[in-house]
């Protein structure tokens, strides 16, 4: 026997034991047994609503009553399931695109970088103009870099650097695979946070020239390589040829800065040369810095700014202003990627408050069908409340089965956007369906549910006037309908404004000249591994060699090589001094491309004055041809 029917049959052993109880009573008193009966029954009340009364004490009663407005629910729906199904499709279809929307989005908006305290965490330097680049990024130089920031000042608890956002390097083994490997600081997991998940942390004696070459690898690298052995710390692997022993091994999940490297390698610089007044280039770091508690980005870049002028004084012939910045990891990371998320997300919600007012509407008109309905259930007892829950139980039963479709929806066209969305978009490669996307998708089912609700509960609620009859919901009807239309009207009248200014900038954008001619212009990349290419002269024979061979095939009118595209972005130093003049600073960073002769000609670049590179350039003076 089960506990509901057990409590079924006790509860009405107990009624019917009280009804006895109460009937003995008046029979003592006197009353014939037939009266007496009666008068406990009339004392005692409905026997039914007893029962139910009994039954809320042991459960939620508006779970209870929701579960049953949901199966009256799910028979009407089987009258009438054309209507059932267009209202959860329109409900799905903008639920799932928002829940795309949000898993791609979430990483660059709302999900914590996963590193320690990861709102103290900051990039930190000086920022030199780019052009072309509306936010560029800081910079440390080197020297400035050791001699004022080490170790950390005010008002940093820690500071590290990173070399780049780490370059290919090869596996030369059995199995050989190209990898990306960067080079950090010893410090550099400590300052970010992030134990290592098998082996340890490098050591300040491995950040020295000369010290054995070691490295951490990435989870990924360790199950692709090793296949998960415990063991993996200390094994060697074959570097560009060169023996690295594992020391260590990051945490899934792990996410670096700025690039996705497979291998660190400790930095390994060696001692600064002398200073040399003269010196126009350095290496240059991104830096990172742990803030000390309660420090802000602006506080920072304030108390740096000193140190960021003392540091550009190491170079005099560079002259002009400096602007120093701290700003937050996440900002390093997305760039104005956030801005750009912020507007697609605005969007999406005014496309998924277009599709709420549209279901609204649908309910709306259910209502109106059914009002007859709700008026003979008002005549038969049922409340003002009751009417509008019934009401209110469909709206939310509407929101949950069109979660449950969007979340699907939404699978397939995150797959679609992964497929179309440039590279260039921040953690797009991260983009999943996860639990916490699921969360999302289930807050903003309810949340949707609630919404297009309210309208049809606060009719039925009128519809269960006592005496009002239909005319008070026909009255509401019209006022409802023109609001709606209303609303659906200026909203789609925004979302296509905006949505024809955004394509009418992208078709400005296509069209703007880029300089050059890419019809009919194919471009390869080659990076030699230095252990089999060790020689540059060697390597250099070796482009020699298919660049002939690019130029004899049929068809080709023109070759060349470059060490950058013509859209890349090769930045080698900060600007020039011209006869004699010291260089400004706020000329920002030179992007230098070294080309062979032919690259004007294969890209067919219009020089304005001047002339194009010719073979005797090679072995002539150094000569150069300017944007």
């Amino acid at each position: 026997m089960s506990k509901r029917h057990k409590f079924e049959t006790g509860m009405s052993r107990e009624i019917e034991s009280h009804l006895e109880q109460a009937t003995q009573d008046y029979i003592a008193r006197g009353l014939p047994p037939e009266e007496a009966r009666l008068r406990a029954r009339r004392e005692f009340g409905p026997i039914d609503l007893a029962k139910e009364e009994l039954r809320d004490t042991r459960r939620l009663r508006w779970f209870a009553d929701f579960l049953r407005d949901a199966r009256f629910t799910l028979r009407t729906w089987r009258r009438n399931p054309a209507f059932a199904a267009g209202v959860v499709a329109v409900l799905a279809l903008g639920m799932g695109s928002a829940t795309a929307l949000f898993s791609v989005l979430d990483r660059i908006l709302f999900r914590p970088l996963p590193y320690a305290d990861p709102d103290r965490l900051v990039s930190f330097g000086e920022v030199l103009p780019l052009a072309g680049v509306a936010s560029p990024p800081e910079i440390m130089w080197e020297r400035a870099y050791f001699q004022f920031w080490q170790p950390a000042p005010q008002p940093f608890q820690s500071v590290t650097s990173m070399m780049g956002r780490g370059g290919p390097c090869d596996l030369t083994e059995e199995r050989p695979e190209r990898l990306s490997c960067a080079r950090v600081e010893s410090n550099f997991f400590d300052v970010l946070g992030v134990p290592v998940l098998l082996g340890r942390n490098f050591t300040a004696e491995e950040d020295r020239k000369g010290a054995p070459p070691v490295a951490i690898i990435t989870h990924a690298l360790w199950q692709r390589r090793f296949g998960g052995d415990p063991a993996a710390a200390g094994k060697m692997l074959q570097i560009d040829g060169n023996p690295v022993r594992v020391v260590g091994v990051l945490p899934p999940g792990f996410e670096s800065p700025i690039g996705e490297p497979d291998l660190f390698l400790p930095q390994q610089l060696p001692p600064l040369p002398p200073f040399d007044p003269n010196q126009r280039s350095a290496r240059f770091f991104t830096t990172v810095g742990r803030l000390k508690p309660g420090v802000t980005a602006q506080q920072a870049t304030a108390a740096i700014a000193p140190l960021i002028d003392a540091g550009a004084k190491l170079f005099p012939q560079f002259t002009g202003p400096t602007k120093a910045r701290v700003r937050n990891l996440r900002d390093l990371q997305v760039g104005d990627a956030s801005r750009t998320a912020w507007l697609v997300l605005a969007a999406s919600g005014v496309f998924l408050l277009m599709v709420c007012v549209n279901a609204t509407g649908l309910l709306l008109a259910r209502i109106a069908a059914r009002s007859r309905e709700f008026e003979m259930r008002a005549a038969l007892g049922a409340g003002r409340a009751r009417l509008a829950r019934l009401a209110f139980a469909e709206s939310i039963l509407f929101a949950i089965s069109a979660g449950g479709l969007g979340v699907c929806f939404s699978r397939g066209l995150l797959e679609v956007f992964l497929r179309l969305a440039p590279k260039s978009i921040p953690e797009i490669e991260h983009a999943s369906l996860d639990l916490r996307v699921f969360a999302v998708a289930a807050v903003l089912s309810l949340v949707c549910g609630v919404a297009i609700g309210l309208w049809p509960a606060l009719s039925s609620w009128r519809a269960g006037s006592i005496g009002a009859g239909s005319r008070s919901t026909a009255g509401l009807r019209p006022r409802a309908r023109f609001v709606l239309i209303s609303t659906q009207i200026a909203l789609t009248v925004a979302l296509l404004g905006s949505s024809g200014l955004l394509l009418h900038s992208l078709l400005n954008l296509v069209r703007v000249p880029l300089g050059f001619q890419s019809e009919q212009t194919l471009t390869m990349a080659i990076t030699l591994n230095p252990a089999n290419y060790p020689d540059p002269q060697r390597q250099t024979a070796l482009f020699e060699q298919v660049l002939a061979r690019i130029q004899a095939a049929p068809g080709t009118i023109a070759a060349s090589w470059s060490n950058a595209s013509p859209l890349g972005t090769y930045i080698i130093t900060t600007g020039f001094p011209v006869d004699g003049a010291a260089a400004s600073r706020e000329a920002g960073l030179l992007r230098i491309r070294y080309a062979t002769p032919g690259y004007v000609e294969t890209f067919r670049i219009p020089v304005v004055k001047g002339r194009a590179f010719l073979e005797a350039d090679r072995d002539g003076p150094p000569v150069a041809i300017l944007s």
